[in-house]
C-alpha cells in the first residue's frame, strides 16, 4: 500500500510554482525554519526573516505590496526551500489530522481523486485547491464540519518550492460554503432597559428651576405631616 508521502510522477503532476502561475495566485519565497519536537511529537515551523531584507514577512504582503515588489522577491528563490501562497480566491483546504475517522478518511480521499492539492511537508497531509461560492469574514477558518480540517481563506499556504501538484490537470472547483462552514449561531441581543440609560445622563441642576426643587420638598413634608397627624 502506498503512504501518503508517495507520489507517483505523471503528467497530471506539476510543480508548484508552475501551477500557482498558470493560475494566477499570488506567492513569495519564505524563509522557515523546521524542526523536530521531540516532546509534541510533530515538526515545529518557525517563520524567520528573509535572506535580501532585515524582516520578517507577512500574510498582508500579497494586499500591500505592489507586483513589482512580489516579482523582485521572487528573483532570490534560489536562496529559499519554501514558499507562500495567497488565498485569496483560490483558498486551501487545509487536513491536518493524523487521526481520522474511517468515513472522514473515506471522505478526504475521495476529495484527492476530483481536487488539486499538494502535501504538506511535515505531516503529508492535503492542502487543497478550492473557490467557494460565498466569501469567508475570517482570514482563517479555525474550525469547519469536519474534524482537524481547516480553511485558508485571505491568509497564506506554506509549502515545499519543489511540492507537486497533484490533480494539477484538474479544474478548481467551487464549492459551497454550507457545505463545510456551520451558520453561526447569533444569540439575540437583549432590550435596553431605558431606564439605564437615563440614569447614565448626569443631573444638570442649572437646568432645574430652584423653586420648583423647593416646591417638592414642601409638598412631600406637608404629606407626611398630614399623615403622621391622622394616624396619631
Amino acid at each position: 500500500a502506498r503512504t501518503n508521502a508517495e507520489c507517483i510522477s505523471t503528467p497530471k503532476n506539476v510543480k508548484v510554482i508552475p501551477f500557482v502561475e498558470r493560475h494566477k495566485l499570488k506567492w513569495e519565497p519564505i524563509n522557515v525554519n523546521v524542526q523536530w519536537n521531540e516532546t509534541k511529537q510533530k515538526y515545529d515551523k518557525h517563520l524567520q526573516k528573509g535572506y535580501e531584507y532585515d524582516f520578517k514577512p507577512s500574510s498582508k504582503d500579497f494586499v500591500n505590496l505592489d507586483d513589482a515588489t512580489l516579482r523582485s522577491r521572487q528573483s532570490f528563490l534560489d536562496w529559499y526551500e519554501h514558499i507562500a501562497i495567497h488565498t485569496g480566491d483560490v483558498c486551501h483546504i487545509d487536513v491536518d489530522n493524523l487521526n481520522m475517522t474511517f468515513e472522514l478518511h473515506s471522505q478526504v480521499e475521495e476529495w484527492k481523486t476530483r481536487w488539486p492539492y499538494y502535501l504538506s511537508a511535515s505531516k503529508k497531509l492535503p492542502h487543497f485547491f478550492v473557490k467557494f461560492d460565498e466569501p469567508f469574514k475570517n482570514d482563517r477558518m479555525g474550525k469547519t464540519k469536519y474534524e482537524g480540517i481547516e480553511i485558508l481563506s485571505g491568509q497564506w499556504g506554506w509549502c515545499p518550492k519543489t511540492a507537486d501538484i497533484i490533480n494539477a490537470d484538474k479544474e478548481i472547483p467551487v464549492l459551497r460554503k454550507s457545505d463545510f462552514i456551520d451558520v453561526p449561531y447569533h444569540r439575540p441581543k437583549p432590550i435596553e432597559d431605558a431606564n439605564k440609560e437615563i440614569n447614565k445622563k448626569p443631573l444638570i441642576y442649572s437646568e432645574v428651576k430652584i423653586k420648583d426643587m423647593l416646591g417638592i420638598e414642601f409638598k412631600l413634608k406637608s404629606r407626611w405631616i398630614y399623615q403622621w397627624s391622622v394616624r396619631s
